[in-house]
């Protein structure tokens, strides 16, 4: 990610889908509490980008931590104007070219199944579990070696 990604999650915020920043907060204040935030919480975040009718663009971003051998995926946050391929297209090369030199593992919710059981059907991903907590059930994926 690039100090220049910040007017996209500017965008975001804008739009009302940051909500755990604090209203009325002015560009530079903001963008402060961004990189604070995000590198308080994660250890890595990266920009996934897709072929658009303007060229490449930022289609969304994945944030995550890094646990010993492996790195876990916490979030990933879509922009508004990125379509279900782009999603998809972004997110497979993403974790194939991520799985080459590290094992990424990720947990989802029963709304987000179908779309990483698909992701998984292009051979570069796996299901290995489900996390059953006390108020729901998480599906859990790892990138293949």
């Amino acid at each position: 990610m690039r100090e220049d990604d910040g007017k996209y999650f500017w965008l975001l915020y804008k739009l009302g889908k940051l909500e755990i920043f604090e209203k009325e907060l002015n560009v530079n204040d903001f963008r402060q509490s961004l990189w604070n935030y995000i590198f308080k919480i994660y250890d890595f975040a990266w920009v996934l980008e897709a072929k658009t009718l303007k060229g490449y663009q930022p289609a969304g971003f994945v944030f995550g931590k890094i646990l010993g051998p492996i790195n876990e995926i916490g979030d990933m946050l879509w922009m508004p104007w990125a379509t279900e391929r782009n999603k998809l297209e972004s997110s497979v090369n993403f974790l194939n070219d991520m799985r080459k030199t590290t094992t990424l593992v990720w947990q989802c919710e029963a709304k987000d199944r179908e779309f990483f059981t698909h992701v998984c059907r292009y051979g570069i991903a796996r299901r290995v579990g489900t996390l059953i907590l006390p108020d729901k059930q998480l599906m859990e994926f790892q990138t293949r070696i």
